[in-house]
């Protein structure tokens, strides 16, 4: 007797969704840099929701997920691959894509495998490249099974690495090169700490958290040129017309500063401390109808109130506008932001290879699971505490002086201070913020 098995009915693909393989032999594009950001983000955000509910995916790679060449929107298929650390499925993924220690067979699927699959993507969509082909993969002949564990498995070394030259990019490898030097450190970082430091340390790969951070960040250094209408990065200093950009003002909101130019704009991840939300867009730079200078509007439903340009608490509501000022401080409703001076200071909590600017709000993320989050004391509003959420106490020492936070209770956020979070070890330090940048030296 055949017993009966299990199966599922999906919808069919809609045909405005095309093949990330069809991207990457160049059969497609985007329609433009802002819209690939954006794929990126859903991408990471699908996994991050995934791993957020204790599944995994196990075989993510060029063929099992769609896009909106659009719009950026994403479909992922394939979704019998998705297990749990219970499930014995035997699915282990697509070589080039899957981790070294899944190569060997040292260890099974889990989170920290998928982590390493969505940074080899997110390096093919941003480069349209390999991260493991340089000059170490260009010198076998035939890449076959006995090679592939060699490349990915028992050697793996990133093209961009540090210090580690064997791998470096050839004249094969222009794409790789042409593309790195486009994009800014907030990306750039990301991938080191997954294909270097996450190598040998499956913990220290970019989380999904990690990820919407620097993509958000992305997102606002691409500007619009306005003498051509051309879009480029701050980070190469000029569009690729050459009109070249000058200094521009920073606005430091919780752990982003933005860029301050026309028709930038800010979303509810910025404004309202959702950092999930990057698509409802709260406030937009604009001209000054009268002077030709620069504002911000309110697109938001939140009132706004802010110290005006006369030093005066005023109040935006929406549709109106915020002149912007090297003084100007504002309060969104949910989150605050301020101009960056040259000389403003901020504490940062340094764990393993995570760096976490410590701004009133934020919450400390961790492998998904959330251990802490920065509040303002009652007894004083303006002096910063960091919340214990952990079912463990931490021992951190100040000054030399070994104290205890217990589990729901609060320890003052001060400089050079050393927090043992039972499976890892923080550093609270002072750090100065830079505030007006040139990009056209970046």
């Amino acid at each position: 007797m055949t017993l009966p098995k299990f199966g599922y009915v999906m919808d069919l693909l809609p045909s405005r969704f095309s093949s990330f393989v069809d991207y990457l032999n160049g059969k497609i594009n985007f329609t433009n840099c802002d819209t690939m950001i954006l794929a990126a983000l859903n991408l990471v955000n699908a996994f991050r929701d995934l791993h957020r509910k204790g599944y995994f995916y196990k075989d993510l790679n060029d063929g099992n997920f769609f896009i909106d060449m659009k719009n950026g929107d994403i479909k992922i298929i394939d979704n019998d691959n998705i297990g749990t650390l219970e499930d014995k499925n035997g699915v282990i993924g697509k070589s080039g894509y899957i981790a070294p220690e899944i190569v060997t067979g040292s260890a099974a699927p889990s989170t920290k495998t998928d982590r390493h699959s969505i940074a080899v993507v997110l390096f093919k969509l941003f480069m349209k490249h390999d991260p493991f082909m340089g000059k170490f993969y260009h010198k076998f002949d035939i890449i076959g099974p006995k090679e592939e564990l060699e490349i990915y498995g028992k050697n793996p070394i990133f093209i961009f690495h540090p210090s580690d030259i064997r791998n470096y990019p050839t004249s094969l490898d222009k794409n790789a090169e042409k593309f790195w030097k486009l994009y800014p450190k907030c990306l750039k970082d990301r991938f080191i700490k997954t294909f270097v430091d996450g190598i040998k340390n499956p913990c220290a790969r970019t989380s999904g958290g990690d990820w919407q951070t620097a993509l958000i960040d992305l997102r606002a250094n691409l500007a619009i040129c306005e003498k051509c209408g051309e879009e480029f990065l701050l980070s190469q200093g000029e569009c690729d017309k050459q009109h070249k950009i000058g200094k521009i003002d920073l606005l430091h909101i919780g752990c982003y500063n933005i860029p301050l130019f026309f028709k930038q704009k800010l979303f509810a991840c910025h404004t309202a401390q959702n950092k999930d939300d990057y698509k409802s867009i709260t406030a937009e730079i604009v001209k000054h109808k009268k002077n030709g200078t620069l504002a911000i509007q309110n697109l938001g439903d939140n009132e706004w109130s802010y110290l005006s340009h006369k030093f005066r608490n005023s109040v935006c509501k929406k549709g109106g506008i915020v002149k912007i000022h090297s003084k100007l401080e504002i309060d969104f409703g949910r989150q605050k932001g301020n101009m960056c001076s040259q000389h403003k200071k901020q504490y940062f909590l340094r764990i393993d290879s995570y760096k976490f600017p410590l701004d009133k709000g934020m919450h400390i993320e961790i492998d998904n699971n959330e251990i802490g989050q920065v509040q303002a004391k009652k007894d004083n509003p303006e002096i910063i505490a960091l919340k214990n959420l952990t079912n463990k106490t931490w021992i951190y020492i100040e000054n030399g002086i070994e104290k205890k936070c217990e589990p729901q209770k609060i320890f003052q956020i001060k400089d050079r201070i050393s927090v043992n979070f039972c499976n890892s070890t923080g550093y609270i330090k002072l750090e100065s913020i830079k505030g007006e940048q040139n990009h056209g030296n970046a």
